[in-house]
């Protein structure tokens, strides 16, 4: 279904406040991160947001961003070995020497994906605390106000 001229028209005068808003909402996130001890990680890193048609503000990271906010239960399917080895080479932990004995960096992998196991990992929330009822009353005030700036420009050349 087609949009009214005036539809249109409000949409156009909310655009600015929407993709500033949305250039927040990625800030938030990326502080709230840092405040979760990722700062300089790719999650951080991936943060984006844009603003599609009509006037919805969407944000997007990283796949593993779900796992840091919802933690991983116990005794749940195993982490994959790939993806520790990775992260252990992506972090430069070398193996240390335990009772006399060097392990291997995939004995490693597999003692973390035990303790993964067994223990689960607590989730590390960052979204809620960036969007809070704060952020939710500024963006709502930048819309209105970018909505109550077109009205004025309407009855300024009627």
């Amino acid at each position: 279904m087609p949009i009214s001229a005036e539809e249109r028209n409000r949409r156009k005068a909310a655009r600015p406040a929407l993709k500033a808003i949305a250039t927040m909402l990625v800030d938030a996130i990326r502080i709230a991160i840092a405040d979760v001890g990722l700062d300089g990680s790719k999650l951080q890193a991936s943060i984006e947001a844009e603003v599609s048609k009509g006037d919805t503000v969407t944000a997007y990271m990283i796949e593993y961003g779900q796992w840091v906010i919802s933690g991983r239960r116990k005794f749940v399917k195993k982490v994959p070995i790939a993806a520790l080895l990775q992260w252990i080479q992506d972090k430069g932990i070398t193996p240390r020497e335990i009772n006399g004995k060097t392990i291997s960096t995939n004995q490693l992998a597999f003692a973390i994906q035990n303790g993964i196991f067994k223990n689960g990992i607590k989730g590390r929330d960052f979204i809620t605390p960036a969007v809070n009822d704060d952020f939710v009353a500024l963006a709502e005030q930048m819309v209105l106000d970018a909505l109550v700036d077109e009205v004025d420009q309407v009855l300024i050349t009627a």
